[in-house]
């Protein structure tokens, strides 16, 4: 940290190579060697605080005009400021595919939920095999046929209110959620209309065979076939 907190940053450090086409890092992780002295999560904390700062003060720009594909998966070390690092005085304005799959990740970072500020050109975005455990995405301000997000095998029981809302702007927005525990209740009308028009109005039939994990009645069955009285009924015991 003290090398780093003392270091310069020099585009050809910085950027590294600018004219890359394809940047894959998989199965990365990071540890301490064998030391008595391992620094406090407190210390480790404030010296990461102190790098992103530093870091916010580079006066260059880091522009890829050539990468179409960008990969990080299979990690277990990924840092809180990941994303920060990633997009802060970096460009990608031709980028078609990001894989972010199987990192353990907790939740999608703003910079992901606004995609098309930080990747204008992306068509895939593959968020499987992570933690998630909700989604959301603002709308995109960029003219382009369709996003594939793909959300399999996380921990979603629910979407959001606006769903519906993603097919219908700019850019579809066709979000992959099967392998995951939704719940079945009222709250999961938006979801199967969703479905139903992934596969009626946008013929992605394939991804739309969501199906319901709890409760116990609908386990195992299609959300986008049960109607809004199967899904809102009340039972009166």
């Amino acid at each position: 940290m003290e090398l780093m907190m003392n270091f310069k940053f020099l585009r050809h450090s910085t950027c590294g190579q600018e004219t890359v086409v394809f940047t894959v890092d998989e199965k990365t992780s990071y540890t301490f060697i064998q030391t008595t002295n391992i620094p406090s999560i407190d210390d480790l904390a404030a010296a990461l605080d102190a790098l992103t700062e530093k870091r916010k003060s580079i006066n260059l720009e880091c522009i890829y005009e050539d990468m179409i594909y960008f990969e990080k998966s299979g990690s277990n070390s990924i840092s809180r400021m990941y994303f920060e690092e990633l997009t802060d005085h970096f460009h990608y304005p031709q980028l078609k595919v990001f894989n972010f799959s199987s990192n353990s990740y907790p939740r999608i970072p703003d910079q992901l939920k606004k995609w098309w500020k930080y990747f204008p050109a992306l068509q895939t975005l593959d968020l499987s095999n992570n933690n998630i455990q909700n989604f959301s995405f603002e709308y995109p301000d960029v003219q382009q046929k369709a996003l594939s997000i793909n959300l399999m095998n996380n921990n979603i029981t629910s979407v959001p209110e606006d769903l519906l809302s993603y097919l219908s702007g700019k850019t579809l927005l066709l979000i992959n959620l099967l392998d995951n525990p939704i719940h079945c209740d009222c709250h999961a009308k938006v979801l199967a209309q969703y479905l139903n028009d992934l596969c009626q109005k946008a013929r992605f039939c394939n991804i739309s065979k969501v199906k319901c994990n709890s409760p116990p009645r609908f386990a195992g069955k299609e959300v986008r076939l049960l109607t809004d009285s199967e899904l809102c009924l009340i039972r009166v015991y």
